[in-house]
């Protein structure tokens, strides 16, 4: 029954059902009576919406270790004994309730035959057995779960390497491809550099040549001066000599 769903919660001696229903709460306390046990007064935080059977039912399953709600012969009294209408919500029930440390409280006079019984020295030797059974259990889950962990990592650990492997390959064939273009464009800048130089040195011959012709050509110039200056001179002595 979803409205009576209800969580357990244990805090120190005082303990509590906590309902999943987000409406009105109501603080209460439940005191139960029964022969040869002496029983805590259980105090609840429950929606007041809830009929008292299920808070009832609730309490004695989680408090009482009971299963299937209230034993046959079980009361449930408010004040002055007065018998709660287990059908009906616990809002109605409020007035009839007798308040006790400040909490209204529900009194449930449990029989005694259906007191749980401490349980024998079989029983707890089964039940060791059972303890031991469980923890060796549940260090096998825990061994095999460290297995699993273990395995998980050192797949994962490969995986890193792998990918590691990966990425230095891939970063080394980008840097060769790299080093490749920067070589063909340091060749073609070469080959552009030698290319201009010879332009250069061409150019440079043939203003070499032109400036060797032209002093070449200069002397051959002055030569000629001197050669009809001396001519000259050479005519000149000779009529002189004639006269």
């Amino acid at each position: 029954n979803k409205s009576t769903k209800m969580l357990v919660a244990e805090n120190k001696s005082t303990k509590m059902l906590v309902a999943e229903n987000k409406s009105t709460k109501m603080l209460i306390a439940i005191s139960c009576i029964t022969p040869g046990r002496v029983v805590p007064t259980s105090s609840l935080l429950v929606d007041e919406r809830t009929k008292v059977r299920d808070i009832v039912d609730a309490w004695s399953t989680s408090f009482m270790k009971v299963q299937g709600g209230l034993p046959a012969g079980a009361k449930v009294l408010g004040a002055e004994n007065f018998s709660l209408e287990l059908g009906v919500s616990l809002s109605k029930n409020r007035p009839n309730l007798r308040v006790a440390l400040g909490r209204p409280t529900i009194v449930v006079i449990w029989p005694k035959d259906a007191v749980p019984q401490a349980a024998s020295p079989a029983s707890k030797d089964k039940d060791a057995e059972a303890l031991r059974r469980e923890r060796a259990e549940n260090a096998k889950a825990k061994e095999q779960q460290a297995m699993i962990k273990a395995r998980d990592k050192k797949l994962q650990e490969k995986a890193k390497e792998v990918q590691k492997k990966e990425k230095d390959k891939t970063t080394l064939k980008q840097k060769k491809d790299k080093d490749k273009t920067s070589l063909k464009k340091k060749a073609k800048l070469e080959k552009k550099m030698k290319k201009r130089a010879s332009k250069k040195d061409k150019k440079a011959g043939k203003k070499d040549l032109a400036r060797k012709a032209k002093v070449e050509a200069s002397a051959g110039t002055k030569q000629a001066k001197e050669g009809a200056k001396q001519a000259k001179e050479e005519t000149k002595k000779a009529k002189e000599a004639e006269k």
